[in-house]
């Protein structure tokens, strides 16, 4: 449920963004888009269920969109990660939010993912994609998990050079730490 304020700013930001993109406007005031890339993780300090929750291959093989409203810091945006590229759409910044070389401004030039620093409550919404994940693999039928098993038996031999496995590797290598 989101509050009647939070509701009248995101209809506000999609007035803004349709009219940019159809070029009615030249600028999107306080929206700002930040871009992270998913890499590995070598280390999670204080939250150890995010290690539990394969956060590698949930990542690398995902591609979701949606909004947020955490009405009690004031943040509100959009999270598309497209197996591994994040992007962000900050509608509304609230008073946690720090976004060190993240933006994407527009402009001509290139995009590097050096020395980020984020602290926000975007974290939130990815231990919630991490748990959406983890709940949608739980309930899988004993028939499809049995498929399943059986399709990685007949490709024994090769799943040691599938990506996923080297993710898979990544991810109980971040859970035994």
């Amino acid at each position: 449920m989101v509050g009647i304020d939070a509701l009248e700013h995101l209809i506000s930001c999609e007035k803004i963004m349709k009219d940019y993109l159809l070029n009615s406007r030249n600028h999107i005031e306080a929206i700002e888009h930040h871009v992270s890339f998913f890499d590995e993780i070598r280390e999670i300090a204080g939250n150890t269920e995010m290690a539990e929750l394969r956060p590698h291959v949930t990542f690398h093989r995902d591609i979701i969109s949606y909004t947020f409203c955490f009405e009690d810091d004031g943040t509100y945006g959009t999270i598309t990660n497209m197996m591994g590229i994040v992007l962000i759409t900050l509608y509304k910044k609230g008073s946690r939010e720090k976004w060190e070389r993240t933006q994407i401004l527009n402009g001509i030039g290139s995009i590097e993912a050096k020395d980020q620093l984020i602290t926000s409550v975007v974290g939130n919404e990815f231990m919630n994609i991490l748990k959406t994940t983890q709940s949608a693999s739980n309930s899988i039928s004993e028939k499809q998990m049995g498929k399943i098993v059986e399709n990685l038996k007949n490709k024994a031999d090769k799943i040691k050079d599938y990506p996923i496995f080297q993710d898979w590797l990544s991810d109980r290598e971040l859970h035994n730490k």
